[in-house]
């Protein structure tokens, strides 16, 4: 039984709010489980702040759907745009960092959306299980691929197959 579980996900609005019900039946499966969700955000507005590659308690943007989601106990946020911005060995050595802080939180499972670096993070995480549709570039480093897809399901379908 899976007790820290994490979601990989896109940063847009309408994937966070269709992964909805699939979040709702993991916890109802596994209601000792703590839930974390991984968003991917891109916000080229923001290009002229600090940058804040991963942060551990964002509280604005589309992760604010999930604050008062009473099966979600955490959310994390990757800012797509300040890692593009990096050079490549920046880019490299921010991106190991953040794996190092995704292996200290222990995940035991990883549930992923259907795009090949997201595979790569999972794999990263160090979790144990790693789920995501089989027709993808990076499926070996995955534990279990449903022969799912996401343009055939839809994605409240996709998701909650998974």
């Amino acid at each position: 039984i899976s007790s820290r579980i994490l979601f990989i996900a896109e940063g847009m609005l309408g994937d966070l709010l269709v992964m909805t019900p699939a979040i709702r039946a993991m916890k109802s499966a596994f209601p000792q489980s703590s839930i974390s969700i991984l968003i991917f955000q891109r916000r080229p507005y923001l290009r002229n702040l600090q940058p804040t590659y991963f942060n551990e308690s964002p509280t604005g943007g589309a992760a604010a759907i999930f604050l008062k989601n009473p099966s979600v106990s955490e959310i994390l946020e990757v800012d797509l745009d300040s890692l593009r911005r990096l050079g490549w060995w920046s880019r490299t050595k921010a991106e190991v960092s953040i794996f190092t802080r995704l292996r200290r939180k222990h995940f035991d499972t990883v549930v992923l959306a259907p795009r090949d670096r997201f595979v790569v993070w999972a794999y990263a995480s160090g979790a144990k299980i790693r789920v995501g549709q089989r027709r993808q570039v990076y499926h070996q480093f995955l534990t279990h691929k449903p022969d799912i897809h996401k343009s055939n399901a839809g994605s409240i379908k996709y998701y909650s197959n998974l």
